[in-house]
């Protein structure tokens, strides 16, 4: 399923790479201000996918109209 999903989308290395920094600027910040709960963290992780997959979408049908 999870393959399929990642077929559709065709991720670029640009893409990829922005994914990785936000997640390691996410893991910084989170060390540096270190709250109180852990959940708002795995939170704030799989914002990033859901993002990627939005953007990408969405980007996708932007694209298509300007053409």
């Amino acid at each position: 399923m999870i393959k399929n999903i990642l077929k559709k989308l065709k991720p670029q290395p640009t893409e990829a790479m922005w994914c990785v920094t936000l997640t390691i600027m996410n893991m910084t910040t989170w060390h540096v201000w270190r709250p109180q709960s852990t959940w708002m963290f795995y939170f704030s992780l799989l914002l990033y996918p859901l993002f990627y997959v939005f953007s990408k979408l969405f980007l996708n049908k932007i694209h298509q109209n300007k053409r």
